[in-house]
């Protein structure tokens, strides 16, 4: 193991272990940058060669069977004990060719990651909220006027009781349809097209929101609201 005696003592945070107490991988492909593979040598330093070398010198290159092209076969958890080896690909991409495994350790005990938050509730069970159609009927020959938004929203597939606790698919949609047709408005009053029309979204009305079990998602449908002459 190499050591920096003028390097600070290393702060492990949640979720990173103790790279101090692991043997640098020697010879091995970490990394494949445009056909070159990044490794450490024997003297624990940082390096790349042309994946045609490596594929003499390294471990963990492997040749397609297919078209004998050759590709990087490394398995990171082989050679790092981490319980979070998303740490492990950061550091490596912030390595540069003469760093030292020391460089490695300082790099990966500086190295923030925050997991994305998965959304909650309605923004859960909602996996988007695709872009409006504007539809004419056959009679109407006017392309500067529309006669109905058609608009489709993906939601889960399969039933999640933190988010919808015993209610099936249709009651929790009923339960929450005035905030998901808020959601789809909002989308709709977005759409650039929409605003070529030259009308406020007041003058929408929803026409029909249909759930369809066997594609996962929920049809809505507006029109236009009757405006009564002066």
């Amino acid at each position: 193991m190499d050591s920096n005696n003028n390097s600070a003592a290393p702060i492990i945070s949640k979720g990173k272990s103790d790279l101090t107490k692991m043997d640098c991988p020697i010879n091995i492909a970490l990394r494949n940058i445009k056909s070159r593979i990044c490794y450490f040598n024997e003297n624990k330093i940082w390096c790349s060669m042309s994946i045609e070398d490596a594929e003499h010198y390294l471990k963990g290159i492997s040749k397609y069977e297919k078209n004998n092209q050759l590709y990087m076969s490394t398995s990171l958890r082989e050679y790092f004990n981490v319980s979070n080896i998303v740490y492990i690909l950061i550091t490596i991409s912030k390595m540069s060719e003469g760093d030292s495994w020391s460089k490695f350790i300082e790099i990966y005990n500086q190295v923030e990651y925050k997991q994305r938050e998965k959304p909650k509730n309605l923004n859960r069970f909602i996996t988007k909220i695709n872009r409006p159609v504007f539809e004419r009927f056959p009679e109407n020959t006017n392309q500067k006027t529309f006669d109905m938004i058609r608009i489709d929203v993906n939601i889960i597939t399969n039933h999640i009781p933190e988010i919808m606790g015993n209610l099936s698919f249709s009651q929790y949609i009923k339960s929450h349809s005035k905030e998901i047709k808020k959601l789809v408005l909002c989308k709709i009053e977005k759409s650039i097209q929409f605003h070529t029309y030259g009308i406020p979204i007041t003058f929408l009305k929803l026409e029909s929101a249909t759930y369809h079990r066997n594609l996962s998602l929920i049809e809505f449908i507006f029109t236009l609201k009757e405006i009564p002459d002066k």
